[in-house]
């Protein structure tokens, strides 16, 4: 149960963190702001190699749980 929670923590996060980024590339002048972009996209990145560490922990249980049920 924790790990789904986790999952779902995580999958809001980086869908801020997306719209984040987008809200802030709409309105930067070309070559402002490079330093914040590469952080928030860095930081997206993070997040969805958590999310898939998340849902390979989930499928990994699901298949135990098949396994001895």
């Amino acid at each position: 149960m924790w790990t789904l929670l986790i999952k779902h923590i995580l999958m809001v996060l980086a869908m801020v963190s997306s719209l984040a980024l987008t809200i802030y590339w709409w309105r930067t002048k070309p070559g402002e702001g490079v330093g914040l972009w590469r952080a928030l996209l860095g930081v997206n990145v993070l997040l969805a190699l958590a999310i898939a560490a998340a849902a390979a922990v989930l499928g990994f249980y699901h298949t135990i749980v098949l396994h001895f049920s």
